[in-house]
């Protein structure tokens, strides 16, 4: 089984497409911050982010740079060569599950202002989940 979930903040707004077919398609990256042990250098660990469906384009507005998100996907290796005839690689987090986690503890609406928000982002999380979260 392949599958990630990471938690971490958007390095830039994500970039909004369509497939030849029409189908939303989102990009974007995720910084995933962690501290190294013994020292109090933090090492970020990036994501590029694909994300799929339908729920990409009423996430666009909220999917902007240095947003706290929960991805949900698997992660795929592409290959492809380079213009100067190399062989490379990338490494990509295909998601059709995204969900935006405030930041702000004051700004956290009420529980059904909530449950209200995470339908309208359709994003198949509960963002209430912030409050089990280790850190």
């Amino acid at each position: 089984m392949n599958n990630i979930t990471i938690i971490g903040n958007l390095g830039r707004d994500m970039e909004l497409r369509h497939t030849k077919n029409g189908k939303p398609v989102g990009n974007f990256t995720v910084g995933v911050s962690k501290k190294e042990k013994g020292s109090n250098d933090t090492v970020t660990t990036w994501f590029s982010v694909v994300y799929w469906g339908m729920s990409v384009e009423a996430g666009a507005p909220h999917l902007k740079r240095g947003a706290r998100v929960i991805v949900a996907g698997e992660l795929r290796q592409n290959r492809y060569i380079d213009r100067d005839g190399i062989e490379q690689k990338t490494t990509e987090l295909h998601t059709f599950n995204v969900g935006v986690i405030p930041k702000d503890p004051d700004r956290v609406k009420s529980s059904s202002q909530q449950q209200q928000s995470n339908t309208d982002l359709d994003t198949g999380y509960n963002q209430e989940i912030e409050n089990d979260l280790p850190f």
